[in-house]
């Protein structure tokens, strides 16, 4: 992504040529942003469930050391998980825009 500074007005054009306003770029940036977040809480949630699975499996085997280090991080990973969800759900949900018209693609570069 670089900032295409030809022509009236700024706007940002990616690798495939497609330009976009600024307004319209920091939208889907901030979409995926979101989305990436909700992917890591999720992401970590899993790895806290599959780790206290391979405790309980350890602690049924006599390693009850490797259980309780195994359950100490599950833990941590649910705390880091918590740590994220709550930035996502502190996140900002959008900008005012009431003076800017509305977001749109500028047009698509086929280059040449």
């Amino acid at each position: 992504m670089w900032q295409d500074a030809t022509g009236a007005g700024l706007h940002f054009r990616c690798h495939v040529g497609h330009a976009y306003a600024p307004d319209l770029l920091l939208d889907l940036k901030s979409d995926e942003l979101e989305a990436a977040l909700w992917s890591s809480v999720r992401l970590l949630k899993e790895k806290a469930t599959l780790t206290r699975q391979l405790a309980a499996k350890n602690r049924a085997s006599g390693r009850d050391r490797l259980a309780e280090r195994s359950e100490d991080q599950a833990q941590l990973t649910e705390r880091h998980a918590a740590a994220i969800r709550d930035l996502v759900e502190a996140l900002p949900t959008g900008l005012p825009h009431d003076d800017l018209p509305e977001p749109r693609v500028l047009h698509r570069h086929r280059p040449g």
